[in-house]
């Protein structure tokens, strides 16, 4: 009722059901104070559809950069493989090994056609998995001496290949194509990547900045995160099924999603540290005084977790969509020279609108 925004800002909503671009946003604030701003991953607030500004609606609603998509969450799992199989074949979005049912070996085909021919070992444990975490797709039991293949590397695929927007800082906007090796590759390492970039160059040049960055995780689709960004002694999930709306899988949802999450974890403790904020310990925790920076850390959910994903001793009844704890009770942790008392945990009511 406060912001006129009666829904989740679906595709198909006109323009007066998204945000309006007469709002005045927090860094249109920021920016009579001398700040740039930028915002990565996950916008969700407007656009592209039925709205004037199209791709450049984060532009319109003032941040001076963007990269991310404008979705509410990434595309489907491409579970036919790049076309190559019935759809609902492979849930996870890449061929997984032959002891569930795919294969050990294969061609990987980036979307140029170049090949590397991939072979499960102690290096590359699911060689299906492999080739998806490096943007490619995997042919199964064939190798790159064999006529290529014809591949779709225009659907999307879950975390793995999305639809990518990027509005530049004077105001043209693009947004890449599916088979564009830019919109490839783990969702989170891009928009970790292109933040830590932005960031850097702001910190080079002096400049007081804000950067918004919205991790897609863990939304649905639930599939498997790169073991790169996993503990070492987080188990092999190749080889469960990615279906996150099946009652009869919660198990492996549930696993999913603590990796999914786990992996978010990695990349704020890889933003920290690699725009000079934080660095690693020993352990590889972090080592992070925020009482010694100029920059103050915001780190918060959007809403509660969604049934699925629910854990004990929470009623998934009680989830995501109900007002009640699990509906309701999402992080929020604040740090950074400003704050005079850090280490305490703040009981008073916080109400952010989704």
């Amino acid at each position: 009722m406060r912001t006129n925004i009666y829904s989740a800002i679906l595709s198909d909503d006109l323009a007066n059901s998204q945000v309006s671009p007469y709002e005045f946003t927090v860094p249109d604030v920021l920016r009579n104070a001398g700040y740039i701003s930028a915002m990565f991953g996950k916008f969700h607030l407007a656009g592209p559809d039925n709205n004037p500004y199209n791709f450049g609606t984060p532009s319109a609603l003032g941040w001076d950069y963007f990269d991310g998509f404008l979705a509410g969450a990434p595309p489907p799992i491409d579970s036919t493989v790049g076309g190559q199989f019935a759809s609902g074949t492979y849930t996870c979005g890449f061929v997984p090994n032959a002891d569930t049912g795919g294969a050990d070996f294969g061609a990987c085909y980036a979307p140029d056609l170049s090949c590397t021919n991939l072979k499960r070992d102690t290096t590359h444990s699911t060689p299906g998995r492999t080739c998806m975490e490096s943007g490619g797709i995997l042919v199964p039991k064939q190798n790159c001496t064999q006529l290529p293949p014809s591949l779709n590397f225009l659907v999307g695929n879950g975390y793995y290949a999305a639809n990518r927007v990027i509005n530049q800082t004077d105001g043209t906007a693009v947004q890449l194509q599916l088979n564009d090796p830019a919109a490839r590759g783990y969702v989170l390492e891009t928009t970790n990547k292109s933040a830590i970039s932005w960031i850097n160059t702001q910190n080079n040049l002096q400049k007081s900045w804000m950067a918004t960055v919205s991790y897609a995780t863990i939304h649905t689709p639930y599939q498997q995160p790169p073991s790169s960004l996993l503990p070492k002694t987080e188990a092999d999930t190749s080889g469960l099924q990615c279906t996150g709306n099946d009652t009869k899988n919660e198990a492996a949802t549930r696993i999913l999603s603590n990796q999914m999450l786990e992996a978010m974890d990695t990349e704020i403790g890889n933003l920290l540290v690699q725009t000079g904020l934080a660095t690693f310990n020993g352990d590889g925790s972090l080592n992070y005084h925020p009482e010694n920076t100029n920059t103050t850390v915001i780190i918060i959910g959007d809403n509660g977790t969604f049934a699925p994903g629910v854990k004990a001793p929470f009623d998934p009844n009680r989830a995501k969509g109900f007002v009640y704890q699990t509906g309701v009770w999402v992080p929020l942790i604040i740090a950074g020279p400003q704050v005079v008392a850090p280490g305490r945990n703040v009981t008073a009511m916080v109400n952010a609108a989704d």
